[in-house]
């Protein structure tokens, strides 16, 4: 009996392996369509099983219904169950005998029992083995309680000569099957996820705007993208086993050659730049190449990644003349550019700091208000705080500026805020020299102060003049008042001496 149940349910775990080709079609078929044929899959091996099963009695047959229904439950679900369940008891009952009703309750506990344990566990732990032995002790318990059902002596025979077979063969059953169905899952999974990878790669390399090559260690073409092909006017079949390097331009052919000698040592990669012959013309390309190793640690073969960087190049030269013509004018200039970080510190001093202070640059790069005359020292601060809150104002100021040998010079500052810009993240200061100036406006002021003094002085003695011109002014008129009053009065004593 017990050879009879082994044969049985080996040939269940041979028929299962049917579902792993229907699982591998899961994505090329409707959902819906897949879960039917599924159930009818699972339903159809329980029918085999049936077709072929150990008989204990007439009407009282024993298979692998269980197995395959509990764990069709398990992985596949309520719809996939309910198939299943359907065909195994339409079978059952055709075949008929005094164990339909008991074979009928085994088909119906054994799903349910697959649907309630996929409740309870996790997809995590669904594969563990001892979660799927557990499930197949309580499906065969409570197959072998249903044995209580049987009719007649039945019952008592069936539980006292099978109960330890089953419970010990029938769990063990339930766990091989299952890590079949999980293992063909695995590989399907895997295969599907090969060929989507692959598609991906293909799609990667078809679309790439970079350069895919392959090459053997004598640098002859193993595989070219069509980036490749398309930015050098060929076809790939046209180059395959033809050398990289009469691409290249004879200038950079010997940087070229030296930088695949750095393959042959760890971590076999190189990077260079070089010229090469396009459909364009000459263009800059920037190639990271990979050697890939054997299994004797010889170079197999060579994976180059490249990208046309003729327009970065360009920029390059342009940014270094900007460069160079920008560094001849802070070199030239009689002013000087420094950059002040946001702690207030000296972190750039041009040149012509040395002609002007005395100081060599590197003597300069400290905190700028160690080096203010210190009755400058609260304006110079507050101009700086105006510097640090304003970002789009220009500020001025003057002050005076230690120098190493002749004590402090005048300095004209006008300074802006690029904290923000983050090539600079500084601010820019424009100094020059006004000890000149500021010696000129001194002579001046004393000039116009002299000239004050003495307007002043000259204008208190034009007043002092005045006031003497009017008092002589006065005593004149005063004199002449008093001679024609007295020749009034001649004039009337004469008149009265003729009458």
């Amino acid at each position: 009996m017990t050879n009879a149940i082994i044969t049985n349910i080996s040939l269940l775990i041979i028929l299962s392996y049917g579902y792993s080709f229907l699982y591998q079609k899961q994505d090329k078929i409707n959902k819906n369509l897949y879960n039917l044929l599924s159930g009818i899959l699972f339903g159809l091996i329980c029918v085999a099983g049936m077709f072929l099963p150990v008989h204990y009695s007439n009407g009282i047959i024993f298979d692998g219904r269980s197995i395959i229904l509990s764990i069709g439950a398990f992985f596949c679900g309520p719809i996939v169950a309910t198939i299943s369940v359907i065909i195994a008891s339409i079978y059952r009952i055709i075949i008929g005998g005094g164990g339909t009703f008991v074979g009928l309750g085994v088909i119906f506990t054994s799903s349910i029992i697959g649907l309630l344990y996929r409740q309870l566990v996790n997809e995590k732990n669904s594969k563990k083995i001892i979660n799927l032995y557990f499930l197949g002790i309580a499906v065969h318990v409570s197959m072998m309680l249903w044995m209580l059902a049987l009719p007649g002596k039945s019952s008592n025979d069936v539980i006292i000569e099978l109960t330890l077979p089953i419970l010990i063969i029938y769990p063990i059953a339930s766990v091989i099957i299952s890590k079949i169905l999980i293992d063909r899952k695995i590989i399907a999974d895997s295969q599907v996820q090969i060929f989507a990878n692959k598609e991906k790669y293909r799609l990667l390399v078809n679309n790439q705007i970079d350069l895919l090559i392959k090459l053997d260690f004598k640098g002859r073409f193993l595989f070219a993208s069509p980036s490749y092909c398309k930015t050098f006017g060929v076809m790939e079949n046209d180059i395959l086993g033809n050398e990289f390097l009469p691409l290249v331009h004879h200038c950079d052919i010997e940087k070229t050659i030296k930088a695949k000698q750095m393959l042959l040592n760890p971590p076999y990669t190189c990077y260079f730049e070089e010229r090469a012959k396009s459909e364009n013309g000459w263009r800059w390309f920037a190639w990271n190449n990979k050697a890939v190793m054997d299994k004797n640690g010889e170079i197999e073969n060579i994976i180059g990644l490249g990208r046309d960087i003729t327009e970065q190049k360009k920029a390059e030269e342009a940014l270094k003349n900007s460069e160079e013509k920008l560094t001849l004018f802070i070199k030239n200039s009689n002013d000087i550019y420094i950059l002040i970080n946001k702690n207030g510190k000296q972190i750039f001093v041009s040149d012509a700091a040395y002609e002007l202070t005395g100081y060599k640059t590197e003597e300069l790069m400290v905190e700028f208000d160690q080096l203010i005359h210190p009755d400058d020292l609260a304006i110079v601060r507050a101009k700086w705080n105006e510097i640090v809150n304003n970002k789009d104002k220009k500020i001025k100021a003057e002050y005076r500026h230690m120098h190493k040998s002749k004590g402090y010079v005048w300095f004209e500052a006008v300074a802006q805020n690029y904290f923000d810009n983050p090539l600079i993240n500084a601010a820019i200061i424009n100094v020059r020299d006004i000890t000149e100036r500021k010696k000129y406006d001194e002579e001046l002021k004393k000039m116009k102060d002299n000239l004050v003094i003495e307007v002043e002085e000259k204008t208190k003695e034009l007043k002092e003049r005045i006031s003497e011109l009017e008092h002589f002014y006065n005593a004149t008129i005063e004199r002449e008042l008093r001679m024609k009053e007295m020749k009034d009065e001649i004039t009337l004593l004469k008149s009265n001496k003729s009458k």
